[in-house]
């Protein structure tokens, strides 16, 4: 990867509002689609507090605007 002087672009819209996913962005997926978890048991892993969500600490959040599902994995 090469650094350098970050190009000036003030015509164009910000494409990116969001770093990183958030915590917890890809317990669905990871839990149900590739490990087979139920929708029950992956609320109850919520409930026991073993997995959690961005939401349930605290520091940086994602933008007001953001939702579960966008640009997330298919």
């Amino acid at each position: 990867m090469e650094h350098g002087p970050a190009p000036k672009l003030p015509e164009t819209p910000l494409g990116h509002k969001w770093a990183a996913k958030p915590v917890g962005s890809h317990n669905e997926y990871v839990l149900g689609r590739i490990l087979g978890l139920s929708p029950d048991q992956i609320d109850e892993l919520e409930r026991q507090r073993v997995i959690g969500t961005w939401a349930d600490r605290k520091g940086p959040k994602p933008p007001d605007d953001w939702a579960p599902g966008q640009g997330d994995i298919p």
